[in-house]
């Protein structure tokens, strides 16, 4: 009986992290004509607004996006438009909450994935996951949603139509 009270424990707990938690993961799920939409889990995505000291506008800043891949480096995803400070933070924190009520985001961005690039001396640290190099890759911020809808547009922000074309994210 002891026994029979120990293996359902066992195929409780295993049952509950195998269905209760979200592996860790990243596939690009379209790539052409420098259209490139990803599939990642937040535990995958940093957020960072830079300063920008040499732009002509005061307290200027870039948003920045870091998205380790499959084959643990990581790509830089940049917005490329100069904002003020604010208007970063803004920004940050509403992705900030797309990557946390989800747990699946689609990345859309402009770039070439397939590109080879040099892994290089930067590195970042993911909280769950470790440290990584920087593989030299980078896109062109414009969307993030998750799989309830919540959407964040680069130029719209989370208002008028997101995602916009040629973006279809599916959620």
């Amino acid at each position: 009986m002891a026994f029979l009270k120990r293996n359902s424990s066992v195929l409780f707990f295993t049952l509950f992290f195998t269905c209760g938690c979200a592996t860790s993961s990243f596939d690009v799920i379209k790539q052409g004509d420098f259209v490139v939409e990803l599939k990642v889990t937040p535990d995958r995505i940093l957020l960072e607004c830079e300063p920008q000291p040499s732009h002509e506008i005061e307290n200027a800043h870039g948003f920045l996006m870091y998205i380790l891949d499959d084959k643990k480096t990581v790509i830089t995803v940049a917005q490329f438009n100069v904002l003020d400070k604010e208007e970063c933070f803004n920004g940050l924190r509403k992705i900030d909450k797309i990557l946390k009520t989800g747990k699946v985001l689609y990345v859309g961005g402009m770039g070439n994935m397939t590109d080879s690039k040099a892994r290089n001396d930067r590195k970042y640290t993911f909280p769950r996951l470790g440290t990584f190099h920087s593989n030299g890759k980078s896109l062109k911020f414009m969307v993030i949603a998750n799989e309830h809808g919540l959407c964040y547009d680069a130029h719209d922000g989370d208002k008028g139509q997101c995602p916009r074309e040629p973006f279809s994210l599916k959620y």
